[in-house]
């Protein structure tokens, strides 16, 4: 094989071995046998697919380990080479945790299980104890049978390979606060999303009014007003903004905005007068004269003569009457009246 699959396989091995020594009187044969174990068990769960669930090792390693670990490369090279010259390899592996008397360990690793059965059949064998940096025990386990289908053949309570992880539960206030986050998020995101519409809707109107040629040449209107009364008031001043508008020494109304403010002044005169038209009121139609002929007018009937000069003379003693009152004539007496009648002869 290639050096690819020799260094795929030593990671799988390392992963699962960094950090042991041997035990016994000869600890290095120990480990050799437990990583020949390894790379012959991940040699058979490659093509299965299996090889996945044995742990992995990162890309570096301890400056303490580093003998260790040239030494696991030259095994694993052995086997995969077909190179291993020692007993025959086991098709299943364990190794498994045991305390200071030599027994086995029935809660050992993170889910807290047993060890695996086939341990206690007659036809398993030992082939060696290890140690791990913080003094716990290990021993490994082989056995000649194949596993069961669909299994890696390998377990171990060190790294918790081939065992079921004990499930954790999110505690109950731990659990709410997430869901209130959670629920407050997606409010919030439903918010930013109608905000961002309107947003959006609002800006796109602005400069589709932007976009227009009249709504440009009023802004540069009125900046260039502002420019002009300003240079009246403060002639000495000068502005950046107006800089566009000079020639000369005065600020000047652009040619362009001029004509297309008198366009403006002329359409809206013209509307202003559209519009009172409209509001004009029309003549409404007469109605044609009826065909059916109008009754005669009355003739005014005169009082007979008698009557009508009684009526006559009261009005005047009405009249002569009210005159007396608001001029207060003098009385006729009787000398009055001969004077009256000598003077008339």
């Amino acid at each position: 094989m290639a050096d690819s699959d020799i260094e795929l396989i030593s990671s799988f091995v390392w992963g699962e071995s960094s950090g042991l020594s041997g035990l016994g009187d000869e600890p290095d044969k120990a480990l050799d046998r437990l990583w020949s174990d390894l790379a012959h068990i991940a040699m058979k769960a490659r093509p299965l697919g299996l090889l996945g669930q044995m742990k992995r090792s990162g890309s570096s390693v301890g400056t303490d380990e580093t003998a260790n670990y040239t030494r696991m490369k030259e095994a694993v090279r052995r086997v995969v080479e077909e190179k291993y010259g020692g007993q025959g390899l086991p098709q299943q592996a364990a190794l498994w945790q045991i305390d200071a008397d030599g027994r086995l360990l029935f809660n050992a690793g993170d889910a807290g299980q047993a060890p695996p059965s086939w341990i206690f059949q007659p036809t398993a064998t030992q082939a060696g104890e290890f140690s791990s940096k913080a003094g716990a025990r290990f021993r490994l386990y082989e056995l000649k049978d194949p596993p069961a289908a669909g299994l890696m053949g390998y377990v171990s309570s060190y790294s918790s390979t081939g065992l079921a992880i004990r499930k954790w539960t999110v505690p109950t206030p731990t659990r709410r606060i997430a869901w209130g986050i959670g629920i407050a998020a997606s409010i919030l995101f439903v918010f930013g999303g109608v905000l961002a519409k309107r947003t959006g809707e609002a800006d796109g109107a602005i400069r589709m009014e932007m976009a227009t040629a009249d709504f440009q040449y009023d802004i540069v209107f009125k900046l260039a007003n502002n420019c002009i009364n300003d240079q009246k008031l403060f002639p000495k001043w000068k502005r950046g903004a107006c800089t566009f508008l000079q020639e000369g020494d005065k600020y000047v109304m652009p040619r362009k905005v001029e004509e297309a403010e008198a366009a403006r002044a002329k359409e809206a005169q013209a509307k202003g007068v559209a519009v009172q038209a409209a509001a004009a009121p029309t003549a409404t139609p007469t109605a044609a004269p009826s065909a059916t002929p109008r009754p005669p007018p009355r003739q005014h009937q005169h009082p007979p003569p008698r009557l009508h000069r009684r009526r006559h003379l009261q009005l005047h003693r009405v009249r002569h009457r009210h005159l007396r009152r608001t001029v207060q004539l003098p009385k006729r007496t009787s000398e009055s009246s001969a004077t009256s009648a000598r003077q008339s002869r």
